[in-house]
């Protein structure tokens, strides 16, 4: 038995990325965008946001970095009107519903 060529095929194919994570695009509009993450084996919600989206938010609610953490999800009140519009235009709403078990309006009052 050839080891070398075992490697070859474990290592030569790219293994899926999502076979535990779920996303939805809350935001796309070509320059800003906003990404849902949940992971499933680690339970982790984040949010991962562009850095046009960084840049309009007011300073005090700036994170270090692009990643939003569930405890600052408020966040996305900034953007309530582009997230809607995006997720009824793009054919999401049953994929949204499904990742947060609530209608727009109740996750929007919810953070």
């Amino acid at each position: 038995m050839n080891t070398e060529s075992n490697v070859i095929e474990l290592f030569c194919h790219r293994p899926p990325i999502c076979n535990d994570e779920d996303f939805l695009t809350l935001l796309d509009n070509g320059v800003d965008h906003i990404i849902y993450v949940r992971n499933y084996v680690c339970s982790q919600e984040f949010i991962v946001a562009s850095n046009s989206i960084i840049g309009r938010l007011p300073a005090e609610l700036k994170p270090v970095t692009n990643v939003f953490v569930t405890a600052n999800f408020h966040v996305l009140r900034q953007f309530k009107h582009d997230i809607r519009q995006h997720i009824l235009e793009s054919g999401q709403l049953s994929h949204f519903y499904y990742l947060f078990d609530s209608s727009m309006t109740d996750f929007f009052d919810s953070l």
